[in-house]
């Protein structure tokens, strides 16, 4: 029973092969999936995350980044569902979603709004570029800086001592 999937890495961008429809498949599989990271995906879209948010109900990290040369792809509508569905990702506790186009209102309005609902989900935005990166977390309707969103120094350990 695979519970921690990991692929990719933002810094050379690999992970940027990796479909959609692999995504799917990955989530109908492993339906017991605990972490999944996909690290440099800078091609997939919102059903990626559908398929987890449907199909894994002990989902407790996601991470989803795209690469800090070229931006992932998401534009907001799964994590709208997510807020608007309270069943799906009941234990989700963490969705890192760093290097997408932070321009995009509507992904921007769709992470606000569902960490106003989702009070103790933290979600982490931004750009990890080593020069000009910049990385913020959401908590509860709120923009947090460093160990701040996390309960101050050593709140780790709320989220898995990651």
């Amino acid at each position: 029973m695979l519970q921690d999937f990991r692929s990719g890495d933002n810094e050379t961008g690999s992970g940027g092969q990796l479909t959609d429809a692999a995504v799917i498949r990955l989530a109908t599989a492993y339906p017991n999936l605990i972490h999944a990271s996909l690290d440099g995906s800078k091609y997939l879209i919102d059903i990626s995350l559908l398929a987890f948010f449907n199909n894994c109900p002990n989902l407790r990290y996601l991470v989803v980044t795209g690469n800090d040369k070229v931006p992932g792809k998401l534009k907001g509508p799964a994590l709208d569902e997510l807020r608007e569905k309270p069943d799906l990702g009941r234990k989700l506790e963490n969705i890192r979603l760093t290097d997408q186009d932070i321009l995009d209102k509507k992904l921007e309005r769709a992470i606000k709004s569902l960490s106003t609902s989702r009070k103790i989900l933290a979600i982490e935005v931004g750009n990890t570029h080593e020069r000009s990166g910049h990385v913020t977390t959401w908590v509860g309707g709120k923009e947090k800086m460093g160990y701040q969103a996390f309960g101050g120094s050593g709140g780790f350990s709320q989220f898995g001592g990651w």
